[in-house]
């Protein structure tokens, strides 16, 4: 992939028109698949034990650069709205829980700007640099063939590094460390609003910076994209398709919809017809989402240090 000459500032998107521009991001489904096809059933089991057995079902390897530089441009991270087609649709938490399948409840995460390089954690998961490699974490999952606590800790931090809060380098944020210290209390945090915020800080920056990357999951954005555009009157309206949604998204269905957006001029074309979730059709989600929040009382937040959260809405 080629970089553009042109820059992210000097980018302003016209009608039918989508600028060939860079879109450097190392949010990595492919990755993740890679490992995931290689575990143990005791390591499958492990996953699923601290809620995110989702994940394991997740088949789309590839991001579409030139769609996620649309969609980040046609998004105000203000409002959590994507501006398409002279439609708003807002993004939600439970959007996150539909389409990947993670936690919408309990446990509300807040972040730590840093960890000590003397930490425990780190001293533990770090490399000597006081750094989180994703290769490293990759080859201590595969080494720990029992799913242990230390297979458990070095997933969560792996798939967060990849796929669900990636950074724009090989790394895993240090400060995620904070976010594994107590191994029960991953199956109950809130990562639905965690991944959210954390994306929407992403192009928040990406914006205001002019970066030439992205943080965040661009795979949630894409497919949310996907599941929202409609090519006929009929069609199976968002609360009653099975999720998580990334079992219904491989590449081949990527494929055929960009197939289809191109037969209609490109998905930057007025004339893609696009269905917007009502409000009662929310609440159909929304009431089983608080159905589930009367089950335990994990109202608190889980922070470390309130006075330096890094993830601000």
């Amino acid at each position: 992939m080629a970089k553009s000459k042109e820059s992210p500032k000097q980018y302003s998107l016209q009608k039918g028109v989508v600028p060939k521009l860079y879109l450097q991001i190392r949010c990595s489904p492919e990755r993740v698949i890679r490992v995931i096809e290689e575990l143990e059933p005791k390591q499958r089991v492990a996953i699923e034990e601290i809620g995110f057995g989702s994940l394991l079902q997740l088949r789309c390897r590839k991001i579409d650069h030139g769609l996620c530089l649309w969609l980040i441009n046609s998004f105000n991270p203000n409002t959590y709205m994507l501006e398409l087609y002279n439609t708003c649709i807002k993004l939600s938490f439970v959007d996150v829980e539909f389409i990947m399948g993670l936690r919408v409840r309990g446990l509300k995460i807040g972040m730590n700007k840093d960890v000590s390089h003397n930490n425990d954690l780190c001293k533990k998961y770090c490399d000597k640099k006081g750094r989180l490699p994703l290769v490293m974490l990759e080859n201590q999952i595969r080494e720990d063939k029992e799913g242990g606590n230390d297979f458990k800790v070095c997933f969560v931090l792996f798939v967060l590094g990849a796929l669900l809060c990636p950074t724009m380098k090989l790394f895993v944020k240090r400060s995620f460390l904070h976010l594994v210290e107590d191994i029960d209390s991953i199956k109950k945090m809130n990562w639905a609003e965690f991944v959210l915020s954390y994306l929407v800080h992403g192009i928040e920056e990406f914006k205001m910076k002019q970066q030439s990357g992205v943080c965040g999951c661009l795979l949630f954005l894409m497919l949310f994209y996907h599941e929202h555009i409609l090519f006929e009157e009929k069609f199976l309206p968002l609360y009653t398709r099975p999720c998580p949604r990334i079992t219904a998204w491989g590449d081949d269905e990527v494929l055929g919809m960009k197939r289809r957006l191109k037969k209609v001029d490109g998905y930057a074309n007025d004339n893609v017809k696009i269905w917007v979730i009502q409000n009662e059709i929310r609440d159909c989600v929304d009431r089983n989402v608080m159905t589930m929040e009367k089950e335990n009382d994990e109202e608190q937040k889980f922070e470390i240090n309130p006075n330096k959260d890094a993830i601000k809405r």
